[in-house]
């Protein structure tokens, strides 16, 4: 089945901090613009995926909440820079999938001032930062690698003994005829 976006809405991109709206309020504007630009209303919607990444993790239904209350499924995508295409292409599986005939993907995020500049990230606080003179990257470095066991010489691994014809020697089936190195 194919799946097509039927409409579309969004807020004023703004400043950070120059306005004081709620995840709701951005989600109730957008989420309301895009169902009048389909000809749609919410209760034929039947999945919404969801895209944010720094607030809690039910915040996707706790936004919704605006355009009406439903009881269709709400999934919460956090993908980093790409939790907006990762939840438009959940909507899309779903309607693809057959699974669904009306999915509503939304998305909203605010920045913290500065949080693009010199402080160095996103600026969030829920996540802490990497101690200096590491790089950040996970797992963190530990101070001895596990040891491996040593490689295993020739010396050491059983011989096979299978000719490829007869029972394999840990079969317990009877004897069939096999080609040689396949069963």
């Amino acid at each position: 089945m194919k799946a097509y976006i039927v409409g579309v809405g969004m807020t004023r991109f703004e400043k950070p901090e120059t306005r004081d709206w709620s995840y709701g309020g951005m989600v109730r504007q957008a989420g309301t613009a895009a169902l009048e630009d389909a000809g749609v209303r919410y209760d034929q919607v039947e999945q919404v995926p969801v895209g944010y990444c720094f607030q809690p993790s039910t915040a996707g239904q706790r936004a919704v909440y605006g355009l009406g209350l439903t009881g269709v499924p709400v999934y919460n995508v956090n993908n980093n820079c790409a939790t907006g295409s990762t939840a438009l292409m959940l909507a899309r599986q779903f309607v693809a999938g057959g699974g669904s005939d009306c999915v509503l993907a939304v998305g909203f995020e605010k920045m913290a001032r500065g949080s693009l500049g010199r402080s160095g990230g996103s600026g969030a606080t829920s996540r802490p930062r990497p101690s200096p003179g590491t790089t950040g990257s996970w797992p963190p470095p530990t101070a001895s690698p596990t040891p491996r066991p040593p490689p295993r010489s020739s010396a050491t691994r059983p011989a096979s003994t299978w000719s490829g014809t007869g029972p394999h020697p840990h079969s317990s089936r009877p004897s069939e005829p096999r080609t040689t190195g396949t069963r």
